[in-house]
């Protein structure tokens, strides 16, 4: 291969990976889950993203009736052998392939619960039991999340201190404050309680 011909093929291979990118970090939101099936290994729900829904607006525009149905069964199918990590091979669709069974639950997911009657929000995020789930409040007064609004664990995983990911929401610097005060008010009772003794006001 000439060297004129390498460099055009470097420079294509290169905005390739730019539009990817572009794409990838518009995509992977709450607002973009058009779909929610369960892994077929560990049975985590999962999400299927795309930049426009099969049935409205551009992409419907796009396509005939037949290919929107076309589209969908081909998703359906997919979903019957999806495991997670798994690349969607149907043309509109992305998954997330840095999945891993046992990863936690993606924040987008509970986005795209919210507004659905077909999957629960008040399930743990990360072994999913719909078991005792924590409040938010209560998480914070578990965690020290910074300021930010954690997702929620069953009481079972946060015995085991297994700190939770949080959500995209803006971080409150007050909050944020709060919980640094309330973490040193936990970790000087742990200290005392085996026989250190208090700090000197």
């Amino acid at each position: 291969m000439n060297f004129p011909n390498l460099m055009v093929i470097r420079r294509s291979q290169r905005k390739t990976r730019k539009i990817r990118g572009l794409c990838g970090s518009k995509l992977f939101k709450g607002q973009k889950v058009q779909d929610v099936a369960p892994c077929n290994n560990c049975n985590f729900p999962r999400c299927f993203y795309g930049m426009y829904a099969i049935s409205s607006g551009k992409l419907a525009r796009a396509l005939s009736k037949i290919q929107q149905k076309q589209r969908l069964d081909e998703l359906d199918k997919f979903k019957d052998t999806y495991v997670c990590g798994d690349s969607c091979p149907v043309e509109g669709f992305e998954t997330r392939r840095t999945l891993r069974c046992g990863d936690f639950v993606e924040t987008q997911y509970f986005t795209y619960a919210k507004g659905t009657n077909d999957h629960s929000v008040d399930i743990c995020c990360y072994c999913c039991s719909p078991d005792d789930p924590l409040t938010v409040d209560e998480m914070k007064k578990v965690f020290d999340c910074g300021g930010q609004q954690p997702l929620r664990l069953c009481a079972s995983c946060a015995e085991l201190k297994i700190k939770p990911p949080m959500t995209n929401a803006a971080t409150s610097f007050v909050e944020k404050k709060k919980q640094r005060k309330a973490t040193k008010k936990r970790r000087a009772k742990m200290f005392q309680a085996i026989g250190g003794k208090k700090a000197k006001e």
